[in-house]
């Protein structure tokens, strides 16, 4: 992305702005807590006053002019009226229901820069670059740009000429980024996907946690938390949270009478075969199909492809251009059929999906909720169907109790934070591959104790990057003093690359250097500046500082805290995975069904799912694997590794990761995921694994 992309030239739009004085404070949302189904409009009450109705005016007239809709979705303008009067608001509307607007057209008649907090690189960049298409000066800051962009986007703004930034709660929070975010004029903080910080939920994302911190950094900044999957109970944490009381709930009804929703019982043997006829069927492209693997993903997709359709994979294994390619394939029509892990279709403005297949068991009912209703999104008839097969729990259930970190791992975490003085300092990255503790856990573990008071964030430095070359390495030097020009041999010549960019480790080459890497950073910025190349930052030191609150609990506590937190995450996700099971087998009307499961009531039947056309046939068992024991032969392995001692697989629970086929940042720092026993005991439950090798220990 250009500089000249980044920034439209667009004059702040919305002029004479409403002043935010004339709305503080001028309405009560009525809502009903107890009410399952919506607010559509704004309540006649709230229309009172001219100011908030000149402003519902304006934002009616942003709708058409900037996105061409003549009226609001139902909910929209509901959320809109509270924002505009200042009122923090969590809005539930359903995934297709134009969560997005519910900010952006706000953003356009405030004064001031609104910041969008969104999890999701390529959600954040997909639309950004939409609004940009649009004339509507946006932009975002991530780990993806490189720091000329980035400060490209910091001085527009610093000039004041952006309406929306787009930031990950990560940078979000880091103190530099907040130092100058707080300068701002801001009218509005939107926060997307807000089940994000729900730990119990199903897309938890540790930073999120952090974001409980919003409405005292920002005091009197109206809050717009927006998600389309959240259970009663995650309301009310989400509420609990931002300080949003129960009324603060702006609700759509949930029920999408054009989806329908059906359960397809189907070995695992048959899948490939039985989803080519199902997307044979007429009206069933474009379409999604949902996998859990990557390795399935780029199966399933090959498949397809050799049965006649334009197919393509879509997972985090893939380089970041392969990505977005197969997105714009999909997006223009080139491609039919998108087989993807979770994280596609976030975002994604496609209003025409025809279907959605879960190929493999979704982990949750917010998963199936939020991934079936990417399909339909028009309004037209669409197909959700999920090739149900309890083949997948063995390794869907191996995946959470995977995730487990040793207790040993957690001490280690624990010692590096709170027993290395009063300043600890760290890379997580490192220290995620020495102690074999998942970043997520990390993340969580950091910051549940910067949310307890006991540590607070302090500078990081830059540790490694990675680097473009713009110009031929022999031209770099050209003009540089000469200590600069071994530096530049240094760090650039003869190095191998990573998809087209050169890793370069900054501490390593500093001490080789006789420098420090704050300079060596400092010195490629420059570089940058000067068109040589571009620079993405990767692996950073933190520095942290302790503070004296609750200085008497040891960190055994916290140790002991952590893991049972950990086993209760492992709890409620397995309980999630029954609760699909569950639905795929009950007798009852699937939609219906999966309202009560997010609170809301619905009619008796929807007449279309599978249960209501065949209401007088008991649902079929799904297909189920015979339990798979571990032979003889695989026993003398797990043996044989135990007597190697690899650092990695020292501890039972490691030893069973290993061979359910589970990588771990130290199988992966140790390279063993190419070793001969890496998965071969993966279609077993891991209790099993797990027991087995800790009777061999």
């Amino acid at each position: 992305m250009t500089d000249k992309d980044r920034s439209t030239g667009v004059p702040p739009v919305g002029s004479n702005p409403l002043p935010s004085d004339e709305l503080r404070g001028s309405f009560v949302h009525p809502t009903d807590p107890d009410r399952r189904s919506g607010v559509d409009e704004a309540p006649a009450e709230l229309l009172k006053t001219k100011a908030l109705t000149k402003a519902l005016a304006k934002a009616k007239a942003a709708l058409k002019k900037h996105f061409g809709h003549k009226n609001f979705r139902p909910g929209q303008e509901a959320v809109m009226a509270r924002l505009l009067a200042r009122q923090s608001t969590l809005a539930l509307l359903p995934t297709g229901g134009g969560k997005s607007l519910c900010y952006q057209v706000p953003a356009l008649i405030l004064p001031g820069t609104t910041l969008v907090i969104s999890p999701l690189l390529a959600l954040m960049r997909d639309q950004v670059e939409a609004l940009q298409k649009r004339g509507i000066a946006a932009a975002r800051l991530d780990s993806t740009l490189s720091l000329t962009e980035q400060d490209a986007v910091l001085a527009e703004l610093a000039a004041g000429r952006l309406k929306l930034l787009y930031l990950s709660p990560e940078r979000f929070l880091r103190p530099a980024c907040l130092e100058v975010l707080r300068t701002l004029s801001c009218p509005l903080i939107a926060v997307d996907e807000a089940h994000c910080l729900v730990e119990w939920g199903h897309n938890f994302r540790p930073d999120y946690l952090r974001l409980a911190r919003l409405p005292e950094l920002f005091p009197g900044v109206p809050l717009l938390a927006l998600t389309a999957t959240a259970t009663p109970p995650a309301v009310t944490s989400i509420c609990r949270a931002f300080q949003l009381a129960e009324d603060a709930v702006v609700r759509t009804p949930m029920d999408r009478p054009n989806l329908r929703l059906h359960v397809n019982p189907t070995l695992a043997a048959r899948r490939p075969a039985v989803l080519a006829k199902r997307l044979a069927a007429a009206g069933r492209l474009p379409a999604i199909v949902y996998v859990t693997r990557q390795e399935t993903a780029e199966s399933v997709a090959t498949a397809l492809q050799r049965s006649g359709f334009a197919a393509r994979a879509y997972h985090a294994g893939l380089p970041d251009d392969q990505r977005s390619e197969a997105q714009d394939a999909f997006l223009s029509g080139h491609c039919a059929v998108m087989v993807a892990t979770t994280a596609f279709g976030m975002g994604i403005d496609l209003p025409g999906v025809r279907a959605v297949f879960h190929y493999d068991l979704p982990r949750s009912l917010e998963n199936y909720l939020q991934e079936t209703g990417r399909a339909g999104r028009d309004g037209k008839s669409a197909h959700g169907e999920v090739l149900a097969s309890a083949e997948d729990l063995t390794v869907l259930e191996n995946y959470i109790l995977g995730d487990t970190p040793t207790l040993e791992g957690l001490r280690l975490c624990l010692d590096s934070f709170l027993r290395q003085g009063q300043n600890p300092s760290f890379s997580r990255w490192q220290l995620s591959r020495r102690a074999d503790v998942r970043p997520a856990v990390l993340d969580t573990i950091l910051a549940r104790l910067e949310m307890a008071g006991i540590m607070t964030a302090g500078p990081s430095t830059w540790l490694t990057c990675r680097v473009k070359l713009i110009r031929r390495e022999e031209q770099l030097a050209a003009g540089h003093p000469r200590r600069e020009q071994a530096w530049i041999r240094h760090l650039l010549e003869k190095k191998e690359r990573v998809w087209g960019r050169i890793p370069v480790d900054l501490r390593t080459a500093a001490e080789a250097l006789e420098t420090e890497p704050e300079i060596l950073a400092e010195f490629l910025r420059e570089l940058e500046a000067c068109g040589d190349l571009q620079v993405r930052p990767q692996e950073r030191q933190e520095t942290w500082q302790l503070t004296n609150h609750d200085s008497t609990r040891p960190p055994s506590a916290w140790i002991t805290e952590f893991a049972s937190t950990i086993a209760s995450q492992e709890t409620a996700a397995r309980r999630r995975l029954q609760e699909v099971l569950d639905f795929l087998t009950a007798p009852d009307c699937l939609s219906r069904r999966l309202l009560a499961y997010f609170g809301e009531d619905g009619a008796p039947g929807c007449g279309h799912c599978t249960r209501c056309r065949a209401p007088d046939k008991s649902p079929a068992p799904l297909p189920a694997a015979a339990p798979r024991p571990i032979r003889l032969e695989e026993a003398g392995q797990i043996r044989h590794l135990v007597r190697e001692r690899l650092p990695a697989l020292r501890h039972p629970r490691q030893l069973a990761r290993f061979l359910c086929g589970i990588s771990s940042p130290a199988t992966q720092r140790d390279r063993l995921t190419k070793h001969a026993c890496f998965g071969l005991l993966s279609e077993v439950p891991f209790d099993t694994v797990l027991a087995q090798a800790e009777a061999s220990a």
